[in-house]
């Protein structure tokens, strides 16, 4: 079963709706039933959530743009019930471009809320704050839009991962540091943060505040390892974490002949190839999914989705870092010059690391890098 259900590409960028959010959607409407709205109150609050969360994939496509004003391809942006990311193919090696990267997001956020408020018919009130805030109607409907996109924006530049404030601080920081002491520092200064929002989200009795700042804690937390495993792979070259002994499936196969053979294998991605030649990948789940559709009959080829990348065994594992970990578990051909040599995965890059830094001097940061494998 699919996590996300893909609405809309623009640009090359594909919006995803992640299950949740219907999970989330679903729930909200529950209890504005429940609260006793009418069925027009009921339209409108609908609405207002669907609005929320265009002026959110607004916001990310900020970012998307951004990035690829740098030459950053972003591959997708997911749509979640806290909010939405965009997901770039890498980290921007320059710190004034990851800064107008990020601040791009939370400055589409003030410009709509800019626009939205200057074209509502209501203006602020402190005596009518409470009308604003309550049931969603036409009257205080791009009001409320327009103060949500600003609080949007504010709360996006709050200095803590995975929050776009976080990542302007790292950049803001690497102008002076280099970028594994920017990033520990922003995380720090993230952890500190989340620690006052738990405290005081336990002292209001606030759920919803205190699991905010457990996910900012443990994305700080992620973002510093992820980091640090970028520096322990300098230097390293692609023909070092080869892997020989991979599964491969050959072009000619259908889908039915080839969900026969890889029923008793645990593997999830396999090399398609033909005449001894990669031409491409499949995963299991692909394979699988074309059997139930009853489409067994179709060749191998006919399933494959996305044209294949070749790396070369030269190639330096830090330049192709954030390709691999963005999918972990897919494998990648390495050639040497026209030569198929072998595959390579994030996974096993970490075991790599595991074996190869446990007695060094590095030994204490590849710890925590166990549980990635």
């Amino acid at each position: 079963m699919k996590s996300s259900l893909r609405l809309v590409t623009i640009k090359g960028i594909s919006v995803y709706l992640h299950f949740t959010f219907l999970v989330f959607v679903v729930w909200m409407l529950v209890v504005y039933i429940l609260s006793g709205m009418t069925w027009q109150q009921l339209l409108w609050s609908l609405l207002f959530i669907l609005a929320v969360f265009a002026c959110i994939i607004l916001h990310e496509y900020g970012h998307a743009f951004a990035a690829s004003w740098f030459g950053i391809n972003a591959k997708k942006i997911t749509i979640y019930p806290i909010g939405g990311m965009a997901s770039i193919e890498k980290l921007p090696e320059n710190p004034k471009q990851e800064l107008l990267i990020s601040a791009a997001g939370p400055f589409v956020s003030f410009v709509l809320a800019s626009l939205l408020l200057l074209f509502s018919p209501q203006r602020f009130s402190w005596q009518d704050i409470n009308q604003y805030t309550t049931a969603i109607n036409q009257d205080n409907f791009l009001y409320t839009l327009g103060w949500i996109n600003f609080v949007l924006a504010v709360f996006n530049l709050i200095p803590a991962f995975p929050m776009d404030g976080g990542r302007i601080l790292r950049a803001l920081l690497a102008l002076k540091f280099n970028y594994i002491k920017a990033t520990v520092i922003a995380a720090s200064i993230g952890k500190f943060i989340a620690a006052a929002i738990i405290l005081f989200a336990i002292l209001s009795m606030n759920f919803i505040l205190a699991l905010i700042g457990v996910f900012i804690i443990l994305f700080a937390q992620a973002e510093e390892s992820y980091m640090q495993i970028r520096t322990l792979v300098r230097g390293v070259k692609l023909g070092e974490v080869l892997l020989y002994d991979y599964r491969s499936i050959d072009a000619g196969l259908t889908a039915q002949e080839t969900a026969n053979h890889i029923a008793g294998l645990q593997d999830k991605y396999f090399i398609v190839m033909d005449n001894e030649m990669p031409v491409g990948s499949l995963t299991r789940l692909e394979v699988m999914k074309a059997v139930s559709e009853q489409q067994g009959e179709k060749k191998l080829t006919e399933l494959m989705k996305e044209n294949i990348e070749y790396f070369d065994r030269n190639m330096l594992v830090e330049d192709v870092f954030d390709k691999l970990s963005a999918n972990e578990a897919r494998i990648y051909p390495v050639f040497d010059k026209t030569k198929f040599i072998g595959v390579v995965s994030f996974e096993h890059i970490i075991e790599y690391l595991l074996l190869q830094k446990a007695t060094s001097k590095e030994a204490g940061k590849t710890k925590s890098l166990a549980e990635l494998v």
